[in-house]
């Protein structure tokens, strides 16, 4: 059923084409104007077209604000802030100690894994030195899971 609906990439296609085509300068001219400032309209934020969890968790602070294993820990871990740098480096903080280890994002089958390593870390954050599969991901919180073990960090 068809609803009279253009696609705008069809639309764009169309308009270019004709613009080719035409012989007049001043019709071309115009047609040229507003093809480009229907580009510029479409702008987004860098925030907005965000999808991999590589860009978006190299995106500023973050800390853990749900933690379940067996029960509810995040009160043992939600003071801790990480920062995950470009470079394969996570920067965890509390307080004044700093501990720093390595992380990557890995494509699996199932979807992103987040893999973290921690150098030294206190007892309480041991577990996170683990594998944990992106359950769900926006621009302010990344949802992880491994084996029974839930997670979910948002953006500071």
């Amino acid at each position: 059923m068809s609803t009279g609906y253009l696609h705008p990439d069809k639309f764009f296609c169309i308009l270019f084409l004709q613009i080719l085509t035409m012989k007049n300068s001043k019709t071309f001219l115009t047609a040229a104007l507003l093809l480009s400032s229907l580009f510029f309209t479409n702008c987004t934020t860098d925030n907005d077209r965000l999808t991999e969890t590589q860009e978006i968790i190299t995106r500023g602070n973050w800390s853990i604000n749900y933690y379940y294993a067996d029960q509810d820990k995040t009160a043992q871990v939600n003071a801790y802030q990480f920062v995950f740098e470009n470079n394969g480096k996570v920067v965890c903080t509390d307080n004044n100690t700093q501990y720093t280890g390595t992380w990557q994002v890995a494509k699996n089958v199932g979807g992103d894994v987040l893999n973290m390593q921690l150098t030294t870390p206190p007892t309480e954050l041991l577990q996170l030195n683990n594998g944990w599969n992106v359950t769900g991901k926006n621009i302010n919180s990344i949802s992880l899971k491994s084996a029974n073990v839930q997670m979910r960090i948002n953006r500071l």
